[in-house]
């Protein structure tokens, strides 16, 4: 598995919103972290879709923080960035199991509960730990 740039901007883009502490323009944010300004604007778009940044308009809008970095999980940033974060596509849709035995496949039940470990894992896996790492 191998995370898009997408979610990589989306977790510079947090950090540094919550580094400099008030509400930032999408021209300091693309400065400050190197990321192409028209890549931002998709980026934030998806975050102040799923809650996790807030937008205001005007001379002195921006983008801020909607919550503290403790409350937002690594978890949240992937399945808000990522196309999707299951480990294998009959996960995701059990009629791609060309032997349509998905209720009997001993090889995605193994899919199964690594899922749900890797899931619980990055949950537990806050915005805040990574920035004190």
């Amino acid at each position: 598995m191998q995370l898009t740039v997408t979610t990589d901007y989306a977790i510079r883009t947090l950090l540094c919103l919550n580094e400099k502490g008030n509400r930032l323009t999408t021209d300091e944010i693309s400065q400050t972290m190197a990321i192409p300004d028209r890549y931002l604007l998709k980026v934030l778009k998806r975050l102040k879709s799923a809650g996790i940044v807030c937008s205001y308009p005007g001379n002195t809008g921006g983008y801020e923080l909607c919550h503290e970095l403790s409350d937002i999980s690594f978890w949240d940033i992937l399945v808000t960035m990522e196309e999707t974060m299951k480990i294998n596509p009959c996960l995701d849709n059990e009629s791609v199991c060309s032997r349509q035995a998905s209720k009997s496949c001993p090889v995605r039940r193994f899919y199964c509960g690594l899922q749900t470990e890797l899931q619980t894992r990055l949950q537990a896996i806050t915005m805040e730990d990574i920035k004190n790492m």
